[in-house]
């Protein structure tokens, strides 16, 4: 669910052998595991309260260097 035009949150999952070529998105899953596996959990959060083209674009700058937004946006999102 997205706020005033905000863009929708990336979904939550759970990934095991997460960075490696066996990488899966599970739901409930059993695993045996060893040493050095990786298993992630990616929870959803908030995208954001309207459209990144409405926010202060030194907002949006602060937001990009903390980690809250993601450089993969398109140009045409962000620059009215």
């Amino acid at each position: 669910m997205s706020l005033a035009g905000g863009q929708k949150p990336e979904p939550s999952g759970m990934y095991i052998y997460a960075g490696t070529e066996k990488e899966k998105r599970v739901g409930t899953y059993r695993l045996k595991v060893k040493p050095g596996d990786r298993c992630v959990l990616k929870t959803a959060g908030g995208r954001s309260y309207g459209t990144p083209k409405e926010m202060d674009p030194y907002l949006l700058l602060e937001d990009v260097l903390e980690g809250y937004v993601s450089l993969k946006l398109k140009k045409s999102t962000v620059l009215p």
